[in-house]
């Protein structure tokens, strides 16, 4: 069933496939009846909330059950989902980056790899495993959490495999999950005794430094000119925005799939900002929401004349946390926080393995739109089920 779930989770990304990503984890998760109980009733609540802003504007109820499939395996890791006691939470870590790097050298063949080099003579872009372009961020994450388990096993750890997990971190060009881990890992080893981990951080670092100031340098800067703000920021006055224009949405949110998730960006007319060359199926009952098209329509539109605006993780004017405040308005987002930070309860401020993890996620989520990505929760299931193996130090 590891082995299941590590094809499930790295499938080549269709349409299809997507529900094999937010389902494969059932085949390793324990499934208690207190965890299903759970589960039925946080869906009641959302579809609660969904009905409700029926009340006030036009939703996609497609929208809805779509952004519900994608936020299933995140739902499930608030929920306490840990991994089976018949399954190796570690084991599965290192087996998905050992099948992760296998396919990303594949790909990187296919480019002509070893005679012709990422970052030389193409973009790291094609160390992406089998997720296609744009999945080269997905490899990142998923070497970050095996590198921080290589490091904090109690296990002896091959060698080698730390090596692959970090190569799988640093060889892809998402610079944004590249700093977000080098910072994590800055804040994990605050002590003293860890300053050796500082020097070998900017010691690696370097590798990828040389392109990461290209593509800094080289970022379109449209937007922010438009907006008169960077998009991050952008991103927040958004949402306050919209609970100002529409104050019920402070306490019931927009909705799930409905603002900025990602549902709702494949739902939009503006979707030519983000998709260009790429085609989103039509599904009855999928469309845009009032609320994605009054607050965030605006800023969108600009992507469609500017083609490269909003191409880039940096540039785009959402993030995971503006993104639950919307949808799920404060006491949502409140309670999404605090069932966070509950699942590292253990070891909180004396764990190393758990400062790392916790750091590394919330920067992510701080600056991208990570949470429905299917793939985070998964991954934040198994670190906490493997946290049990982990030093805490």
């Amino acid at each position: 069933m590891q082995v299941l779930f590590v094809i499930l989770f790295l499938f080549p990304r269709t349409a299809v496939a997507y529900a094999l990503y937010s389902f494969s984890g059932l085949c390793v998760i324990k499934l208690s009846s207190k965890l299903v109980l759970y589960a039925g009733a946080s869906i009641l609540v959302l579809a609660m909330l969904f009905l409700v802003n029926s009340l006030f504007a036009k939703v996609s109820p497609t929208g809805f059950v779509i952004e519900l499939i994608l936020v299933f395996p995140f739902l499930l890791f608030l929920l306490g989902a840990r991994i089976s006691n018949k399954f190796d939470a570690g084991r599965i870590l290192i087996l998905l980056n050992l099948a992760t790097f296998w396919m990303s050298i594949a790909s990187l063949i296919l480019q002509g790899f070893p005679i012709r080099l990422p970052y030389i003579h193409y973009p790291p872009d094609f160390y992406f495993a089998a997720y296609g372009l744009g999945g080269a961020k997905i490899v990142t994450v998923i070497g970050m959490f095996g590198l921080a388990f290589c490091l904090f096993s109690q296990e002896k750890i091959k060698r080698s495999y730390l090596i692959i997990c970090a190569l799988n971190f640093l060889a892809p060009s998402y610079i944004i999950g590249i700093i977000c881990g080098l910072f994590a890992f800055s804040v994990a080893f605050y002590d003293r005794k860890y300053l050796k981990y500082y020097f070998l951080a900017v010691l690696v670092a370097i590798l990828p430094l040389n392109y990461a100031l290209y593509r800094f340098e080289s970022l379109n800067q449209g937007l922010a000119s438009y907006a008169g703000m960077h998009p991050k920021i952008l991103s927040y006055y958004t949402v306050l925005m919209m609970f100002k224009g529409d104050p019920q949405t402070i306490i019931f949110g927009s909705g799930l799939g409905q603002f900025s998730s990602d549902a709702a960006i494949w739902s939009s007319d503006y979707g030519d900002a983000f998709f260009a060359g790429h085609s989103i199926p039509k599904l009855p009952g999928f469309y845009m929401s009032d609320y994605h098209d009054k607050y965030l329509g605006r800023w969108l539109d600009f992507g469609i004349d500017n083609s490269w605006a909003m191409r880039s993780s940096m540039n785009k004017p959402f993030t995971t946390i503006s993104t639950l405040l919307a949808e799920l308005g404060v006491p949502g987002f409140i309670s999404v926080m605090v069932a966070f930070i509950y699942r590292f309860k253990r070891g909180l401020l004396r764990s190393a393995y758990t400062r790392l993890i916790i750091v590394f996620t919330l920067s992510l989520f701080l600056v991208d739109v990570w949470h429905d990505s299917i793939f985070i929760g998964w991954l934040l299931v198994l670190a906490v089920s493997a946290k049990q193996k982990c030093y805490l130090y």
